[in-house]
């Protein structure tokens, strides 16, 4: 071995056990959110479908990881206060992915007048360790029919 390669390998070995040097690696981790999926419309986070077949009422929850590492682990609820808590379980989000979740509802007509509103939470439980845990829960609101 030369003078040269053992002046290398020895800052290589002192740049390897310097210590934590690194200015993102402490800075990574998931950041869920909820997606308005009509941003430009009067209501908010209503993508609320009606089944002829089952009359039944289907949601959709835009779920998306904005942060810098996959969540793993966690549970999405959507709070209707005339039907109760409804949970989906996510085993794993990437980082930067996006998720629709349908939920099913028996929504009556008295939800709609004049309008109907729920609550969408992400991260329910707070299982998460995110970089913003602020911003995991929204009001949404369906326009009445009346």
């Amino acid at each position: 071995m030369n003078r040269w390669t053992y002046v290398g390998l020895k800052f290589l070995v002192i740049f390897l056990f310097s210590g934590n040097d690194c200015e993102i690696c402490d800075n990574q981790s998931p950041d869920l959110i909820i997606i308005n999926p009509y941003p430009d419309l009067d209501f908010e986070y209503c993508d609320l479908n009606y089944d002829l077949v089952t009359s039944k009422w289907y949601l959709g929850v835009t779920i998306k990881n904005q942060g810098s590492a996959d969540a793993s682990s966690f549970t999405v609820a959507v709070d209707f206060s005339e039907t109760g808590i409804q949970t989906t379980h996510i085993d794993l989000l990437y980082y930067g992915e996006t998720r629709v979740i349908e939920y099913e509802f028996e929504l009556t007509t008295i939800c709609f007048n004049p309008d109907c509103f729920f609550t969408i939470i992400v991260d329910y439980g707070d299982s998460v360790s995110e970089s913003n845990e602020t911003n995991n829960t929204v009001t949404g609101r369906c326009e009445g029919l009346n």
